[in-house]
């Protein structure tokens, strides 16, 4: 079976079960349950993407899809690409970006998405990213570029809360999957983040 007959059949999958398929849902393909990114590149979001048999589509475009009052909110880096961010599977259909931006957003339904080519086929849907860059003088909450001492204040009034931004810990690494919390796990995700910027 071609590359092309393979994610026709995601295709078909996806419009049976609504429009979608759900994250990290065998036999489907595996994308993170959340966004987040750091000035770094360093919160890196993996992606493989599969046929209906489990079987991976080696060579085939990935996007990542940020819409336009989201891409809007966020800071990105010099030289980074969006609102769409391109790659492309290897031989075993995986793919990880690396995508060096701050900023948080919470805006609804498909405000990124994560798509595979040749039919735009939508493999996730995601309404938030969050940053350890989530200071800026500009609008709240907009990043600029640096995770310093303001983030670090920033940080600690959302420590033990909900709030998306600060939610930076992740389990069943690499696979990001955060867990609607902020505590100690997401201080220390925050402090490996601490002092780095764009330039690095």
């Amino acid at each position: 079976m071609t590359a092309l007959s393979r994610l026709m059949l995601v295709s078909l999958a996806i419009i049976v079960v609504g429009g979608f398929s759900f994250a990290g849902s065998p036999p489907g393909s595996s994308t993170p349950d959340c966004i987040r990114l750091s000035p770094d590149g360093n919160m890196l979001l993996p992606v493989v993407v599969r046929d209906q048999m489990g079987d991976p589509i080696p060579y085939t475009e990935v996007r990542v899809v940020f819409e336009a009052e989201c891409d809007a909110a966020l800071y990105w880096c010099p030289e980074q690409e969006h609102p769409i961010v391109h790659g492309r599977t290897n031989v075993n259909g995986e793919v990880t970006f690396s995508i060096r931006a701050g900023g948080c957003y919470e805006g609804g339904l498909n405000t990124i998405s994560i798509r595979a080519d040749p039919a735009d086929i939508w493999l996730a849907v995601y309404e938030e990213v969050g940053s350890p860059d989530m200071h800026s003088d500009e609008p709240p909450r907009h990043g600029d570029g640096d995770v310093d001492l303001n983030d670090f204040v920033v940080f600690s009034s959302r420590f033990l809360t909900t709030d998306t931004c600060a939610d930076l810990h992740h389990s069943g690494s690499p696979w990001w999957t955060c867990d609607e919390d902020v505590d100690l796990d997401d201080f220390v995700v925050f402090m490996e983040k601490f002092l780095t910027d764009c330039a690095q």
